[in-house]
């Protein structure tokens, strides 16, 4: 399933290095289980969650919010409160004003290891995200962007879920799916593509 959507660059470019290219917003009702990779034209990123120890702290590269909310379990960050809003920052990665191509995956699964449907909420990436003072440590506190992703019953959305309402059972009914981003550059701004797969590549 793929949704290709056409951004302006006001909407989409950060300044900060809260990353242009990748936070991960997680509300899903009895929790989540989250691996994250993200690429630029010159750059790479792929958490090592799997190497881990468990630990109440996600690392050096992440600002995780609220911090008490998430930790690393059996190789995965968690979020262990179900609620609007829990954040993970990937502080390592900044599109800054480049017109660079990027790409983000993120595989995502329930705490519970049931399938996505079986509770409320949603899950995915938030993007450009800005803060009033142009600072990245006040866009970590107060900074805004749009948000791309999934609900918990199928409907995939690019900033308001309103414009996507068509839910897909094939892809609610899975325990685990990937997200994957990418942004090309286009003449005034970026135009975005989501697509969500199963675990073993199929495209839900």
């Amino acid at each position: 399933m793929s949704r290709p959507v056409r951004v302006s660059r006001r909407e989409l470019l950060a300044t900060s290095g809260t990353i242009a290219a990748g936070s991960g917003v997680v509300s899903l009702t009895g929790s989540a289980r989250t691996t994250l990779a993200a690429e630029t034209d010159t750059a790479k990123f792929t958490s090592r969650w799997h190497d881990d120890l468990d630990r109440p702290w996600l690392g050096a590269d992440y600002w995780a919010a609220p911090l008490q909310d998430w930790r690393v379990r059996n190789g995965a960050a968690e979020c262990v409160n179900a609620a609007p809003n829990r954040v993970v920052h990937l502080l390592t990665c900044d599109l800054a004003e480049r017109r660079e191509a990027f790409t983000m995956s993120v595989i995502v699964s329930r705490v519970d290891g049931e399938a996505l449907s079986s509770g409320k909420g949603s899950v995915g990436y938030r993007v450009g995200i800005r803060g009033p003072l142009g600072d990245y440590r006040n866009a970590l506190l107060y900074g805004k962007g749009l948000d791309v992703g999934m609900t918990s019953d199928g409907r995939p959305f690019i900033g308001s879920l309103a414009r996507d309402t068509t839910a897909s059972p094939a892809f609610a009914s899975q325990k685990a799916v990937q997200l994957q981003l990418r942004a090309e550059p286009n003449a005034t701004g970026f135009t975005l593509t989501l697509s969500v797969q199963s675990i073993d590549g199929q495209t839900v």
